[in-house]
């Protein structure tokens, strides 16, 4: 024996755990008998019984200690005393009553007791060990108890633990008839916030079931080894997880860890399930680009989890849900794992598709109503749902329409059992936001709508650094960053893996171009496509800061397209309001007409986003929507999204459009220097956002005065500037884009 070494002191609930696991055995061990020993007719064929061999004490075994080699927990014992499962529950519902004292408080005159198990799976099992751990005790499992009942003992009649409505209506039905009885209840739940209030005012806090702690895996490993030995007790303690992730492992991870051919084996198997809890792939949020609407959200979000973890924070104070929404491929997904591991708490995530491929309606509403009890049990956690908008709306109508309705009906229960389970962060995402149910994404449900927008340049340098580390010196990285700018994250990831499967297929080092032909999809640049598109997205601009119509995030030029990204602000909606907007949106059109004196096809399209589109759905709703159209104040739905029938309301509108087109002319056409010269800003960097592009607003508004030695701006207007690396000069003398011939 160790003398050194350091002894745990034995839980008090050992005592407790003995009994039951006694009582457990006993049963188990023994044969259904017709009479007294012997007189069994089935002895002669069958042989006697062997007897019950002696229960092992573990208070005795926790104290025990062994001469031998260094090892231990290493001689399996001959016969299991119960499976996993059962031995678990025992040793949890021992750890949380402590003693006899406790677990006779339940059968107290009129007690009601509510035990909370975490996870639906445990009901069952600890429904039944409460009968192994009161064998003196008559117990009913039903609300109309017989005569001597001591304790009534009730659970959920599903196994989706009250998810579904009429099971919970049933089980507050059966609780009610328990109450009418004047009998000690236990009341067994995963969580009863679904009962109708009018039963929960009745029920006290619940008791919460212990968790798997060191203290029942030690325990768990005398009961499966015959050379327990208490001189390993800290080093076992040193090995395992901590015990909140500890206490986090499912009932799937605890029956594969104890598996183990030893305490070595198993212990390594729980920090290794435990670990599998905890996103490892992809960074932190401090790694993310904190200039994001999306990231900075998400910090508040796990800056929240971790003051309510501490205490500093209720949990009705926490802003816990958060919806994204954008194009394919903008890391949405990326973005949650990185708020779990940031939170170094578990997450959890499905999907529609998942769901659905489950089976027919029942079955996709019950793997729904899993991964919703599985966040729950696991909290504090992050739930990720993906693709959420495959929810649709219930008002979309269809064939499919009772089957909608029912879908989403039942992922609002689920989402408002979640909302109410402390600890349980929801991150849905998504690409059709206006396609979701309004009840879906009202507060309350998700706190957050934000959308993810393509990554500027800090974030592309975050993905870039994290792909190519040192195989690209500094000055390729910053032009790849450049080259990127308009790109998703998903296609710079797979432009870098490609080109380096390429690479390593013709076992040459990676280069540039290779990763930039992917990009580009092999594409060359046309610079005179890229001027004009940063003239037109440079009028969007000037318009949106002239016209106060919100707060003017960034401006980016790709290689075939642009984009300008407001926080719209329509203040009080008047008509002047609405006018301003409508400029705004054709002020690309507008500004290709100032400069170019023609305009190109990027305001139209078939896209429902274009400007054009935008406009013209702005004009209509004035028309029918709004009581600012020729019928006054009559409301009707108009033509919005389809083509324009009414010939009335098509003149209109009409007249709408190009009185605010000229409107964005005049605008641009007072700030055509500008337009010249933060156009050409823009397509030297690919995209003006932060400090980069206040510079702008403030010249803009008139905040910043021009540079002193060049007040008119007409030096600037003229001077040639190569704009692309063709060699192609773009000259702007005269304002006007002066392409050479070739």
């Amino acid at each position: 024996m160790n003398k050194n070494a350091h002894h745990i002191p034995k839980p008090e609930w050992l005592s407790l755990a003995r009994g039951t696991l006694l009582e457990m055995q006993h049963r188990r061990l023994s044969p259904f008998s017709y009479g007294t020993p012997g007189d069994d007719p089935l002895d002669e064929i069958i042989g006697a019984p062997p007897p019950i061999p002696p229960m092992l004490d573990l208070a005795t075994e926790w104290s025990a200690q062994h001469d031998a080699d260094g090892t231990a927990f290493s001689v399996k014992r001959p016969e299991q005393i119960g499976t996993t499962l059962q031995l678990l529950t025992r040793l949890r519902l021992a750890a949380t009553f402590g003693t006899h004292e406790g677990l006779d408080a339940l059968c107290h005159v009129a007690a009601i007791t509510a035990l909370h198990v975490g996870h639906r799976d445990w009901i069952v099992p600890v429904t039944e060990a409460i009968k192994d751990l009161m064998p003196e005790v008559a117990i009913s499992t039903s609300a109309d108890a017989k005569l001597g009942t001591d304790l009534i003992v009730l659970a959920p009649f599903s196994d989706d633990n009250l998810g579904i409505p009429k099971d919970a209506l049933k089980f507050a039905k059966t609780i009610r008839e328990a109450l009418a009885q004047e009998i000690p209840i236990l009341l067994v739940t995963a969580g009863h916030r679904a009962l109708p209030d009018a039963i929960l005012r009745l029920l006290p806090r619940p008791i919460r079931l212990a968790p798997v702690d060191a203290d029942i895996v030690t325990a768990m490993l005398h009961l499966r080894f015959a050379d327990g030995n208490a001189d390993h007790h800290a080093q076992i303690r040193a090995a395992l997880p901590e015990a909140a992730m500890l206490a986090r492992l499912g009932l799937d991870a605890l029956h594969a860890a104890f598996r183990g051919a030893d305490g070595d084996a198993i212990i390594a198997s729980l920090v290794d399930q435990a670990a599998a809890l905890i996103p490892t792939d992809g960074p932190s949020l401090a790694d993310l680009d904190d200039k994001s609407v999306a990231v900075v959200a998400a910090r508040q979000i796990m800056s929240d989890l971790n003051l309510w973890a501490q205490g500093s924070l209720g949990w009705s104070e926490c802003v816990h849900s958060l919806l994204l929404h954008g194009q394919p491929g903008m890391g949405k997904s990326y973005l949650a794992r990185a708020m779990g591991r940031s939170g170094l708490v578990p997450m959890i995530q499905a999907s529609f598709a998942q769901w659905q491929s489950c089976g027919h309606l029942g079955d996709m509403q019950a793997a729904m109503r899993n991964t919703f009890a599985d966040a729950i049990a696991a909290a504090p956690c992050v739930l990720m749902i993906e693709e959420i908008d495959a929810a649709g709306s219930r008002d979309s109508g269809g064939n499919n329409g009772n089957y909608r309705r029912q879908v989403i009906n039942c992922l609002l229960e689920q989402i408002d059992l979640a909302m109410a389970a402390e600890g349980v962060v929801l991150v849905g995402a998504c690409n059709d936001v206006a396609a979701l149910d309004a009840a879906i994404v009202r507060p309350g449900r998700f706190d957050r709508v934000v959308e993810v927008p393509l990554p500027g340049r800090a974030a592309l340098s975050l993905i870039v650094d994290k792909h190519l580390g040192d195989d690209l010196p500094l000055a390729d990285k910053a032009a790849l960053v450049t080259t990127a700018i308009g790109a998703t994250p998903a296609i710079v990831e797979a432009a870098i893996r490609s080109a380096r499967s390429t690479a390593r297929a013709a076992n040459l080092p990676l280069n540039l171009s290779d990763i930039t032909i992917r990009l580009t999809g092999g594409q060359s640049t046309d610079p005179a496509l890229m001027w004009r598109i940063a003239i037109h997205e440079t009028g969007h601009a000037i318009l949106a800061v002239d016209r106060v119509l919100g707060q003017l995030i960034e401006v980016r030029v790709g290689y075939r397209d642009g984009r300008t990204t407001i926080t719209p602000d329509l203040g009080s909606g008047l008509p002047s309001d609405f006018r301003d907007l409508l400029a705004y949106s054709l002020g690309g059109r507008a500004a290709e007409l100032v400069i170019f004196g023609a305009v190109g096809s990027g305001s139209g399209g078939a896209s429902p986003s274009c400007d054009l589109a935008h406009a013209t759905r702005t004009a209509v709703e004035l028309e029918t929507a709004y009581g600012f159209g020729l019928d006054g104040l009559i409301w009707s739905p108009g033509d919005v999204g389809a083509r324009i029938t009414d010939p009335v309301l098509r003149d209109s509108v009409q007249r709408r459009l190009v009185a605010a087109e000229g409107l964005a002319r005049r605008i641009l056409e007072g700030h055509r220097v500008l337009l010249l010269e933060m156009a050409k800003d823009l397509l030297r960097h690919r995209i003006l956002e932060g400090a980069a592009l206040q510079k702008w607003i403030d010249r803009i508004t008139g905040d910043a005065d021009w540079d002193p030695d060049d007040p008119s701006g007409r030096r600037a207007a003229a001077e040639e500037a190569a704009m692309a690396t063709t060699g192609t000069v773009i000259q702007l003398r005269d304002h006007r884009l002066n392409l050479p011939s070739q």
